[in-house]
């Protein structure tokens, strides 16, 4: 049986991560007509005033 997946609502101004290889991850802003990237790539969990 195929499982379905609930489709997230997309929040302005939400911070995400995303994983990485070889346990890095980055972070992303959530913009209203797309996304922001953050020039970041650590296997640390970072606070968003570190961002």
């Amino acid at each position: 049986m195929e499982r379905k997946l609930k489709r997230q609502r997309k929040t302005v101004g939400a911070i995400v991560k995303i994983p990485l290889e070889n346990g890095y991850h980055s972070y992303a802003r959530i913009l209203e007509l797309g996304t922001a990237f953050y020039d970041v790539n650590t296997k640390e969990e970072l606070q968003i005033n570190e961002l």
